[in-house]
């Protein structure tokens, strides 16, 4: 009897681990470069949860973040350990603030136009590709 509960007691906890460890931790992501008030706030799906995309008109050398938070000190998602400049289409390392060192750094890129941003959250990449639509500046989420 006290090897079926032990084994009921420990499925119990692989199952809850497996629950915790496949949750969508993020509810909210929101591109954001010097004011929070202008971010804008990307959209995932139920069926890819950690995939975050948006498109939106980005300045060049202009460096821009991913919140969690419409506020600061929350958890955030950055360059790491120095600014980095993304090429089109090339995906990147995107760091946690939880996990990184404390640094802010952050993204850009090298031309003004408006871009598709994807950032996968389960594996910890960002990707910008230049948009189809060059016509008008996308200055809200499209």
């Amino acid at each position: 009897m006290r090897i079926m509960n032990f084994t009921r007691r420990v499925l119990s906890c692989v199952l809850f681990a497996a629950c915790v460890m496949t949750a969508n931790a993020v509810e909210r992501l929101m591109v954001v470069g010097w004011s929070i008030s202008n971010s804008i706030v990307m959209f995932n799906t139920a069926e890819q949860p950690d995939v975050w995309k948006a498109t939106v008109n980005l300045k060049a050398d202009a460096g821009f973040k991913f919140l969690t938070e419409a506020c600061w000190g929350g958890l955030e998602f950055r360059a790491g350990d120095n600014d980095v400049v993304l090429n089109s289409g090339v995906a990147t390392a995107l760091v946690s603030s939880d996990n990184d060192n404390g640094k802010d750094c952050k993204f850009k890129v090298s031309e003004k136009a408006n871009y598709d941003i994807v950032c996968d959250l389960a594996n910890n990449k960002v990707t910008v590709t230049k948009a189809a639509y060059q016509g008008n500046e996308i200055n809200h989420t499209a």
